[in-house]
This record gives C-alpha cells, structure tokens and sequence, in this order.
C-alpha cells in the first residue's frame, strides 16, 4: 500500500524508526516533481545525508536510494523538499 504526500516549498515530513539492530540499511524515496527543479535532503537524527535533484528530465518518476547506518533504538528520519514535490 502506497500514500501520496504533496510538499510544498521548504516543508518536510518527519518518520520515526525503530532499528532492531546496528545495520546498514537502504532509504528510498519516491518522488514525482510538479515543478520544474526540485530538490531532497535526508536527514538522520538531524544528521545531513545527502541532497537529490529532480530535474525536468525524471521529473515524472524518481526513486532516490541511500544506504545509511542505523545503530539499534530509535531515530528520527527528516525528508525535506526545496521546492513543491509529490512524495510517495
């Protein structure tokens, strides 16, 4: 099951994770862009991980991977648009 989630200019989503153990684990973001350049940062426990652009060329359908180390308990994930953007 998928939820769709409209961004607009500077909002973010936080998400809430339990981690059952120290890992690596993999971070996707879908993403559908409404305007013309868009932009993603994820952030960990108010940690920079990386920032993606979505450009006119994948503005349609974007899926942003990223591999990040969890140690085991409770971390807060912040997905935070520059522009207005469909997450889901």
């Amino acid at each position: 099951d998928q939820t769709t989630v409209r961004l607009l200019q500077e909002e973010w989503l936080n998400y809430t994770v339990n981690i059952g153990e120290d890992n690596e684990y993999m971070v996707e973001i879908s993403a559908k862009n409404i305007n013309a350049v868009s932009y993603v940062e994820l952030l960990v426990d108010d940690k920079y991980h990386d920032v993606v652009v979505i450009s006119e060329e994948n503005m349609n359908n974007h899926v942003f991977s990223k591999t990040v180390t969890f140690s085991r308990g409770k971390h807060m994930m912040k997905i935070k648009t520059i522009n207005i953007l469909n997450i889901g």
